[in-house]
C-alpha cells in the first residue's frame, strides 16, 4: 500500500511480536506479516510511527541526496571523471543549518542516507567531515552510490566502493564499519547500512540479524530503497527487485561504470530483502536515491524515501 501526503494508515497484524530469529537462523514470519507499527501518518515533513514496542519517543532529522560537488585544486588529476557530476552545489552551510534546526526541533540524531556528495574528492569529504564533526547532535552517515564513484575508473562497483572508502571516505564513519553500524538514539535502534551497489555482502546479513536478536524496535537507513511489490515498474526500488540485473539497467554507460549482472541479484541480496521485510520489531526503512518522496506500507513495516536535499523529519512514539 502506498501513502500520500496528509494521509493515515491503521495496521492489524500486531499479536505475537516476539524476539527476531537467532542470529543465522531464518526468520520465522513470512514476508509482509506481522510488522510492529501500530499507524504510520505523514503530515507535511513530519511521518510519524507509532508502535507497541516503543517505550520512549524518539524524533530523527532525515537528509538525503545533497550532492555536493566541492572541489578543489587536488581534484584536477580525477577531473574526467567528476566533470559530469560537478554541478551541483559546493558549499554545505544549509546542511550546517539543517542540522542546528534538527536540534532546535528536538531531534535526537541525524540521519545522512547517502549522496551527500558527488564524487569523493578530498575538498568535499573534508568538509562533509567538518559538517559531521561539530554537529550539534549525533550525524550518522552512510554511502551512496555517487559518494564514492569516479565515473569511468576501471574495476567492479564493490572494489571501487571498497576502495575509495578507505582512500577517502571513511573520516565520516567517525570510527564505525562504514558497510554496517548500529547506535541507539532515544528508544530506537539505528541500523545504518551500506547498500550503494544494490547488493547485500555476506556479512550484512549477519549483521542485520544479530542486530535484530535482542528484540528492541529498529529502523534500518540505507542509500537504495528495497524492493516492495507494487513497485514493480520502478527498478530503483532495487534492492530485491525481481527484474534488476543488465537487461533492466538504464545508466550504466551514462555514469560509465559496469552493467549490472546478467544473473541479477545474489541470494545473499534476497536473504536481507527477507529478514528486513519478516522482521517483527524492524519497524521500516528510511532510504534515498530516487529523489521523489515516498511512503509505502508493506505488512506493518513502512518505507519512506527522501526527497532530494531536503530535510524530513521522523517520530518514532508509544502507540
Amino acid at each position: 500500500m502506498s501513502i500520500g501526503r496528509r494521509s493515515f494508515l491503521a495496521l492489524a497484524g500486531l499479536s505475537g511480536m516476539g524476539a527476531f530469529a537467532a542470529r543465522g537462523a531464518e526468520p520465522q514470519r513470512k514476508v509482509g506479516e506481522g510488522g510492529a507499527c501500530a499507524s504510520v501518518s505523514l503530515d507535511g515533513d513530519l511521518l510519524t510511527v507509532r508502535s507497541p514496542l516503543v517505550r520512549e519517543s524518539c524524533r530523527l532529522l532525515l537528509i538525503g541526496d545533497a550532492h555536493y560537488a566541492t572541489d578543489d585544486a587536488r581534484g584536477e588529476p580525477f577531473r574526467q571523471y567528476s566533470n559530469r557530476m560537478s554541478g551541483g552545489p559546493r558549499d554545505m552551510g544549509d546542511l550546517r543549518k539543517n542540522l542546528e534546526q534538527g536540534k532546535k526541533a528536538g531531534c535526537a540524531g541525524a540521519l545522512l542516507v547517502g549522496d551527500m556528495i558527488n564524487f569523493p574528492s578530498e575538498a568535499g569529504v573534508e568538509q562533509l567531515t567538518d559538517v559531521i564533526t561539530k554537529a550539534p547532535l549525533p550525524a550518522l552517515y552512510i554511502s551512496g552510490n555517487h559518494d564514492w564513484h569516479y565515473e569511468g575508473l576501471p574495476g567492479t562497483e564493490t572494489a571501487l566502493r571498497k576502495e575509495w572508502v578507505e582512500r577517502r571516505l571513511k573520516p565520516l564513519y567517525q570510527g564505525r564499519d562504514p558497510m554496517a553500524y548500529a547506535l541507539r538514539l532515544g528508544g530506537v535502534k539505528v541500523l545504518m547500512v551500506d547498500d550503494s551497489t544494490y547488493e547485500m555482502l555476506p556479512e550484512q546479513v549477519a549483521f542485520l540479524r544479530r542486530e535484530l536478536a535482542d528484540g528492541a524496535p529498529a529502523i534500518l537507513a540505507a542509500h537504495i530503497p528495497l524492493y516492495v511489490p507494487w513497485r514493480r515498474n520502478d527498478i530503483f526500488f532495487g534492492v530485491g527487485h525481481p527484474d534488476w540485473g543488465a537487461k533492466s539497467d538504464p545508466y550504466w554507460e551514462i555514469e560509465r561504470r559496469e552493467r549490472w549482472p546478467e544473473k541479477g541479484h545474489t541470494e545473499t541480496t534476497m536473504a536481507f530483502w527477507r529478514d528486513v521485510w519478516s522482521a517483527p520489531n524492524l519497524l521500516g526503512v528510511v532510504a534515498g536515491h530516487i529523489h521523489t518522496q515516498s511512503l509505502d506500507v508493506f505488512g506493518g513495516r513502512f518505507q519512506f524515501v527522501l526527497p532530494k536535499r531536503t530535510p524530513r523529519q521522523l517520530l518514532i512514539t508509544p502507540a
